[in-house]
């Protein structure tokens, strides 16, 4: 199952495209993550921050 926050930026119009252009991935591999892989944190929080227009805590961008 994946983890909340992933999953409401992924359900949000745009949210996976998003994520991928602030990690530097393809959405295709976007839609494979159950959790956030660590090496990809700093940029999902990015796209959190521009979709949910807030800032993710620590906990939140590691999930």
């Amino acid at each position: 199952m994946r983890e909340t926050l992933l999953n409401e930026v992924l359900s949000r119009r745009g949210g996976g495209k998003a994520i991928a252009e602030a990690c530097g991935v393809s959405q295709a591999a976007v839609s494979q993550w159950k959790k956030v892989p660590e090496r990809h944190a700093k940029g999902f929080g990015d796209a959190v921050a521009k979709i949910l227009k807030r800032t993710p805590s620590p906990q939140e961008a590691r999930s």
